[in-house]
């Protein structure tokens, strides 16, 4: 599995590397999703470039937004 990840506050260019993450487990509750696309929108720059309204702590992965399949169907319960 692969993020984005913000190392630092600035140009684009200089602040963001791609990283590989172990695939995560899902807790009781929770799906695992196969993200297939991430739009990156003018908040992300924003937050990127440090003009956003906070400052997460660094490193930190981007993506808030995203289209996928869900891997674990098992997983999914609907209704209660």
């Amino acid at each position: 599995m692969h993020a984005l990840q913000l190392t630092k506050f600035g140009n684009p260019g200089d602040s963001v590397s791609l990283a590989s993450r172990q695939t995560p487990e899902p807790d009781p509750g929770q799906l695992l999703i196969d993200v297939h696309a991430s739009p990156i929108h003018p908040s992300d720059i924003h937050l990127i470039r440090g003009f956003y309204g906070l400052r997460p702590q660094l490193p930190m992965d981007l993506g808030a937004d995203g289209v996928g399949t869900v891997v674990r169907p098992d997983q999914l319960q609907i209704g209660g």
